[in-house]
């Protein structure tokens, strides 16, 4: 875990799935950062509730959300198109929608690549 500059490590990540993706239940997380902060599992659990809310509200009105040390989340809207039903081959129309777009800030990106 990349926090202010250096590397911390608690214990075992969460489970580990084909591909390498490790996959962490929201009390695993939230266990995690209340111990690095030595704050009460309840208090980090309601501030990463309503950092969720706060996200999913800003980005439903259209706005661009920017967390510093972590990155930019915009939500994007999607063109409407053509796809295949795989088992039948059918062609089905999928519609238009919004998706949330994230791109990490250049000192997380530098931390990933090592």
């Amino acid at each position: 875990m990349f926090v202010r500059g250096r590397d911390v490590r608690l214990g075992a990540p969460g489970t580990v799935y084909a591909g390498g993706v490790i996959r962490m239940k929201r009390q695993e997380f939230v266990g995690r950062i209340s111990a690095l902060t030595k704050q009460r599992s309840s208090v980090v659990q309601r501030v990463l509730r309503e950092f969720v809310k706060l996200l999913a509200e800003s980005l439903r009105a259209g706005d661009k959300v920017s967390v510093s040390g972590l990155g930019l989340f915009v939500a994007k809207d999607t063109k409407p198109k053509k796809g295949r039903n795989p088992k039948t081959g059918e062609i089905v129309p999928i519609p238009a929608r919004r998706k949330v777009s994230f791109r990490p800030t250049d000192g997380l990106r530098r931390y990933i690549n090592g």
